[in-house]
């Protein structure tokens, strides 16, 4: 069973146990296993109260998983070489191994960063917007209303979909992927506004929509 917080996700195991206990995999995956007559509402508090280190773990993880130097930014899957050239004019591009960043030298190396995540953004956003519009006939033709797609910095999870409230949120670190784990991601979220768990029926709309899912998974 998966339990859906703000910025990160839990699976949750039930088992013959007198205690709780919550463990953070290699891969970033949280679990708590507890008493299977175990109130929930008492599970997701204790879950609540890590909430610190939780992060903290996620990120000495994260922080482990790549190392990228000052100069160097992984964009779709790939690592790029920053290169900054003097120009009038702002622009972001890619060349071959590369990004090339071209702006005014006056631009602060601050500035710079902040400019460049917008640029991320926007292409994320981009990429997105394809995959939604690529996958979303059969969605509308399920009689399922147009959903509000927002975008946030998250821990432990690449997509948040909330079919009560009508939105998905998406990973904004979803641009250091390949392109395929983040079409897997959109159909993934977009399935769960039919099928709001993992049940079977779940994977198998998932496998339906996109039939090599179990590759595209694969960061």
């Amino acid at each position: 069973m998966k339990l859906q917080f703000e910025t990160f996700e839990v699976l949750l195991e039930r088992k013959n146990i007198k205690n709780m206990y919550l463990k953070i995999r290699p891969s970033g995956e949280i679990v708590v296993t507890a008493n299977s007559k175990m109130e929930l509402s008492f599970i997701k508090d204790f879950i609540l109260s890590k909430e610190t280190w939780i992060h903290q773990k996620l990120q000495q993880i994260a922080n482990t998983s790549t190392v990228l130097s000052k100069d160097e930014i992984r964009y779709l899957g790939k690592t790029l070489k920053k290169r900054r050239l003097a120009s009038n004019h702002t622009c972001f591009s890619i060349e071959a191994d590369s990004l090339r960043q071209e702006m005014p030298p006056s631009v602060s190396e601050e500035r710079a960063e902040r400019l460049c995540e917008a640029w991320l953004q926007k292409q994320l956003e981009a990429l997105i917007h394809q995959y939604m519009r690529k996958y979303w006939r059969y969605f509308e033709q399920s009689g399922i209303r147009p959903v509000e797609v927002k975008y946030r910095q998250m821990t432990s999870t690449w997509g948040v979909c909330r079919p009560v409230r009508g939105s998905i949120t998406f990973n904004k670190r979803l641009i250091h992927e390949k392109e395929t784990f983040i079409e897997y991601v959109v159909v993934h979220e977009l399935c769960h506004l039919i099928h709001p768990n993992h049940s079977t029926k779940f994977y198998e709309l998932v496998a339906c929509l996109l039939p090599q899912w179990k590759v595209y998974a694969k960061k």
